[in-house]
């Protein structure tokens, strides 16, 4: 008996000192549990998309400038995140609108004035440029209609993969101020000037075909060109109705495709550079510059 006591008190002590050793353990997993999940959703956070501020709630075709047409009232401001429905389109015609961000779901028709983002993420669905300007970095999911006007100042504006550019009408469509345009989609250039002014560029990794009746790409009217760069996986081809040159210094690195009866011709400084190269199954690619 005098020996039974000890063993019992013994195995007592043995237990709770388990079980204290477990639990502690089990605290210890559920802070590391928390702790992780803590920080998962504070990745979440860091990588949503910006929080609409102000929404166009208007007629579709009314004007960006008449706050009545945005919830909450008010022209959106240099610290708003603007947004639309696929349903709605949006009219600008005059000022400088700067917002934080934009992201329209249904198409913004500029027909005067400059809208510039900022520093957020930005996109449109469909952008018709009819005299206005935009500035600032932001991509084009959807369509591109330029008319005239165009874009300006540091910053890119991608025309994504799917994206459908058309350049019409017998005017001016600059790319001024160091802009950079960057066609991931499909570009057609049907008419008009398509001005590459001084430290700007258009940077092809999609396919862009010249169907111009007789403009350049270069730097008229701005004085001084910018840069045309066709990547490697761009490729440039020529319908038989285009006579348009391209006058801007000019790097090709992806394809020049040039198709029987149509004619490209560079006037620049043309640099052939990786594994770019020239498709030419019976048209005419000329070359009037420095090679």
């Amino acid at each position: 008996m005098g020996d039974a006591v000890p063993t019992e008190m013994t195995s007592g002590r043995a237990t709770t000192s388990t079980r204290s050793r477990t639990s502690g353990l089990l605290l210890a997993l559920g802070l590391v549990v928390v702790a992780a999940a803590g920080a998962l959703l504070l990745g979440a956070g860091a990588d949503a998309a910006p929080t609409c501020t102000k929404n166009f709630t208007g007629a579709s075709g009314g004007a960006w400038e008449n706050g009545a047409n945005w919830t909450p009232s008010g022209v959106p401001t240099a610290s708003d995140y603007a947004c639309s429905t696929a349903a709605k389109s949006i009219v600008l015609s005059s000022g400088l609108q700067s917002v934080d961000g934009v992201q329209l779901l249904g198409s913004l028709t500029a027909q005067g004035g400059e809208l510039h983002t900022g520093a957020s993420a930005s996109s449109f669905a469909s952008l018709t440029l009819a005299g206005g300007t935009v500035s600032g970095s932001a991509s084009i999911t959807g369509a591109l209609d330029w008319q005239s006007g165009g874009f300006t100042g540091a910053g890119t504006t991608t025309l994504a993969p799917g994206a459908v550019t058309t350049v019409s009408m017998s005017t001016y469509h600059a790319v001024a101020t160091g802009h950079v345009l960057a066609n991931q989609g499909s570009f057609t250039w049907n008419d008009g000037y398509l001005n590459i002014c001084a430290s700007s560029s258009l940077q092809n990794s999609g396919t862009l075909t010249l169907n111009n009746p007789g403009y350049s790409i270069g730097s008229y009217p701005c004085g001084t060109n910018g840069s045309i760069a066709n990547q490697p996986a761009g490729t440039i081809t020529a319908t038989a109705a285009n006579v348009g040159t391209i006058d801007s210094p000019f790097l090709n690195g992806g394809t020049i495709s040039v198709p029987s009866g149509a004619a490209v011709q560079v006037t620049a400084l043309l640099n052939v550079t990786g594994s770019g190269g020239s498709e030419i199954n019976g048209g005419t690619y000329q070359v009037a510059c420095s090679l």
